[in-house]
């Protein structure tokens, strides 16, 4: 006979509370961005702490969004949800008015085949 193995469970265990989550940030940085970036990051490495870019960038979330109220985070948060869902409308709306034009193209084509057969050839 062979013997079945036993799985390890993954995760936390059942009954349990989560604690905390780690999530991961994304920046999309700009020329000005990227620059003080390098000068903090110089900066650092001049006092004889060496860290990555991408450190730097992880422990300023994290002490900023620590200082966050729920009201605050609210406030930051809905004229970008209000952006985005404008953008995503926008292209919405793009592909429609693209899709309308197409069709009114095939139509018009349609339409002057029919005329063509319909009118007498001289």
């Amino acid at each position: 006979m062979s013997e079945k193995k036993k799985s390890k469970a993954k995760g936390r265990t059942k009954g349990t509370k989560v604690e905390s989550y780690t999530f991961r940030t994304s920046w999309t940085a700009d020329a000005n961005g990227m620059a003080a970036l390098r000068t903090a990051q110089a900066t650092l490495g001049a006092s004889g702490v060496k860290v990555t870019q991408k450190r730097i960038i992880d422990l300023c979330a994290q002490a900023y969004f620590a200082k966050l109220s729920p009201q605050q985070m609210t406030k930051i948060v809905t004229p970008l949800i209000a952006a985005e869902k404008a953008a995503v409308l926008a292209a919405r709306r793009d592909k429609d008015v693209a899709a309308l034009e197409e069709r009114r193209r095939k139509l018009d084509e349609d339409l002057a085949a029919l005329l063509g057969i319909l009118s007498p050839e001289k």
